[in-house]
């Protein structure tokens, strides 16, 4: 995300091509199921690679971008209404979310909006209400998980 923010910023085409081996490389990550099993693609693709699509309209970091948002959904715990943060899917020891993962969420939105598909967006809304009704404590704090 920083060598697109110094690309837009600056416009100078050496950190856009530095920008655009990452994006090779989170798609690939993406492809190949490489250390991709946690909520943190959200704010790893959203800084990256919808980064990328929006300032180039690049047909690869869009679809990269896509597949980490259909990656992050397949965390999703449909009787919790939440995204599980790591391990693996609904075991009893990892059948949990934290705060942080509502940084992940605008990778859904994005999706949604982008592909047109309601289920990245449905997603998103249930995690969030349900990160407010049992994270987000009286005083506008929170607990981690």
């Amino acid at each position: 995300g920083l060598l697109w923010l110094a690309y837009e910023h600056t416009g100078e085409d050496k950190y856009r091509k530095l920008a655009e081996k990452n994006v090779l490389s989170f798609k690939n990550r993406v492809d190949n199921n490489i250390e991709i099993d946690h909520h943190d693609l959200g704010f790893l693709y959203s800084l990256s690679t919808v980064s990328a699509y929006k300032l180039t309209g690049s047909e690869v970091a869009k679809e990269a971008s896509i597949k980490a948002a259909d990656k992050l959904i397949s965390r999703y715990q449909e009787k919790g209404e939440f995204i599980q943060a790591w391990g693996e899917l609904g075991s009893k020891d990892h059948y949990r979310f934290i705060i942080d993962c509502l940084l992940n969420i605008p990778l859904l939105y994005w999706a949604s909006e982008t592909t047109g598909d309601n289920k990245y967006r449905e997603m998103a809304d249930k995690h969030f209400v349900t990160s407010c009704n049992n994270v987000i404590r009286d005083d506008a704090s929170a607990f981690h998980t």
